[in-house]
Parts: C-alpha cells; sequence; structure tokens
C-alpha cells in the first residue's frame, strides 16, 4: 500500500468522506487502474446513494482484482440499489466462489433470492449462513421470509421466532 492510498483509506475509516473521496481520486488521477481506490472510492459513492458511479468504479475494480469477495460484495449492494438484481445475484455468486465460507455473503444472497422470488434459492442460502453461523440473526429472518412464501408455515414461524430473539430491536 502507498502513503497515499493509507492515507485516503485512514480519512475514510474516521468518516471524512468528502476528504476521503477526494485523495481516492487524486490516486485514481495518477494511476487510473489503482483497484483499491477504485474499490473504496465506489464504496463512498454507494453510501452517498451515487449507485450508478459506484457500480462503474466497482466494477472496473473487479475486472482488475477478481479475486476480492469485498468488491464484489461492494457491486451486488450497488446493483440491488439500481434494482439490477440479476447481476447484484451474480456478484454475490461470484464473492461465494472466493469466499464459501462467510455467512454474511450466504445470507445477502438469501435476502436477494427473497426480493427476486426466487425462495427455493434463498431459503438453500439462508441454510448454508446458518451452517456456518447458527446465531446469524438476519439469516433466520431471511429463511423465515423463504419458507413463508413457500407455504412452510411452521418452519417459517419458528425461524421468525428465533429471528426475533437475536435481533430483537431490528423486527
Amino acid at each position: 500500500m502507498t502513503a497515499e492510498f493509507e492515507n485516503a483509506f485512514r480519512l475514510h475509516r474516521l468518516g471524512r468522506t468528502e476528504a476521503a473521496f477526494e485523495a481516492y481520486n487524486a490516486i485514481l488521477r495518477k494511476n487510473p487502474q489503482q483497484a483499491d481506490a477504485l474499490h473504496y472510492s465506489g464504496l463512498l459513492l454507494a453510501q452517498a446513494g451515487q449507485n450508478e458511479r459506484a457500480c462503474q468504479r466497482l466494477e472496473q475494480a473487479a475486472r482488475l482484482a477478481p479475486q476480492v469477495p469485498e468488491i464484489w460484495v461492494n457491486l451486488a449492494h450497488a446493483s440491488q440499489a439500481l434494482n439490477r438484481l440479476a447481476d447484484a445475484a451474480g456478484a454475490l455468486q461470484h464473492a461465494l466462489a472466493l469466499a464459501p465460507a462467510q455467512p454474511e455473503i450466504w445470507s445477502r444472497l438469501a435476502g436477494l433470492e427473497v426480493r427476486r422470488l426466487a425462495y427455493t434459492e434463498a431459503e438453500q442460502a439462508a441454510r448454508r449462513a446458518l451452517a456456518l453461523a447458527p446465531r446469524h440473526g438476519q439469516a433466520w429472518f431471511n429463511l423465515a421470509l423463504a419458507l413463508q412464501a413457500q407455504g412452510k408455515l411452521a418452519e417459517a414461524k419458528q425461524a421468525a421466532n428465533t429471528a426475533h430473539t437475536l435481533l430483537p430491536q431490528e423486527l
């Protein structure tokens, strides 16, 4: 990591998003192919609701560093915000190919599949997340939604109760 990137990332972590974004852009003016600067500036754009621009930067970062699962997860998030659900699912599948033991990615995929009305796939993804992290509240919630949509009401109620126990303030 260069000192310039370390400084940009430090600003980002401190919540100084405008300064961080400008620091990432300064890096990109010198080296437009700097994957980390593309990734984190894309993340800042997504956090600011500029998802079209975020997707452009994150797609470029993913082409340059296809082995980094976090880039694919952030690309999925920005794509989903633009209602590009198939693109988001593809990005999450790519992330899972790189990091299959990450329950958060499985849970995100489950939530996305619920949104896409692909309830069997949502159930499978939620169950994969729970196999890795049995106390993952959001995965239980996604499982409950998938089961309910499939008419598996008793199981759905059980999953929803578990989600409520793990995430009482969120449900």
